[in-house]
C-alpha cells in the first residue's frame, strides 16, 4: 500500500514531458497578501492545484489591490538547474482572453541565488508586439541555475503603458511550475 502511495506521489509531480516540478510545495513569499484572505496566500501558486482558476476557487495567490509594484517568489531550496517555467494565471474560468491578463501584462521573471531580483538573471519580460493582452498560460524557456524564481510586476507613474495594461501591479498566479 505504501509503495502505491509513494509511487503515485512521485508520478503526480512529473509533467507531461517527464520533468519534475521542483517548485511544488516549496516555501514562498509575497509583497502584498490580501488581508484576511487565507485562500489567496502565496503557497497557492505551488500547491499543484489549478483546475479552478477563479478567485472563489481558492487555488490562486491573489495580491492586494492598488499596488505600484508586486512581487512573488519561490525558494527552490538550493541552486538547481532550470529548463523552463510554466505559469497558469487567474482566469475566473472564463474563455481566453480573460479580463485578468491585463494585470499580468509587462511582468518580469527573474532567477536569482538571493532573494533580490537585482542579483538575478532576467529570464523574461512580457512585452506584446501586437495589440492584446498576454496569454493566461505561459511557458518560459530559461536554462539557468538558481535558487529563487521571482515574479515581479510594476506600474510606475513615470511610464506610459499600452492601453491593455491594468492601472495597478498584481500577481494572480494559479500555479507556477519550475522544470
Amino acid at each position: 500500500m505504501w509503495f502505491v502511495i509513494v509511487t503515485y506521489s512521485l508520478l503526480s509531480t512529473l509533467s507531461a514531458n517527464g520533468l519534475e516540478n521542483i517548485a511544488l510545495g516549496k516555501p514562498v513569499w509575497e509583497t502584498h497578501p490580501w488581508p484576511g484572505a487565507e485562500n489567496w496566500r502565496a503557497n497557492k501558486a505551488v500547491d499543484g492545484r489549478f483546475d479552478d482558476r477563479s478567485a472563489a476557487g481558492g487555488q490562486c495567490v491573489i495580491s492586494f489591490n492598488y499596488a505600484q509594484t508586486a512581487t512573488w517568489r519561490v525558494d527552490l531550496g538550493g541552486v538547481v538547474s532550470i529548463s523552463h517555467i510554466d505559469i497558469y494565471y487567474r482566469t475566473d474560468n472564463m474563455p481566453s482572453p480573460s479580463s485578468y491578463t491585463s494585470r499580468m501584462a509587462g511582468f518580469f521573471l527573474y532567477i536569482s541565488n538571493t532573494t533580490s531580483k537585482e542579483d538575478g538573471h532576467l529570464c523574461f519580460h512580457e512585452i506584446q508586439t501586437v495589440n492584446g493582452t498576454p496569454s493566461e498560460d505561459q511557458r518560459i524557456n530559461c536554462s539557468v541555475h538558481g535558487r529563487y524564481v521571482i515574479y515581479y510586476n510594476e506600474r510606475r507613474h513615470d511610464v506610459t503603458y499600452p492601453d491593455y495594461f491594468s492601472e495597478h501591479a498584481y500577481y494572480e498566479l494559479c500555479e507556477l511550475e519550475v522544470m
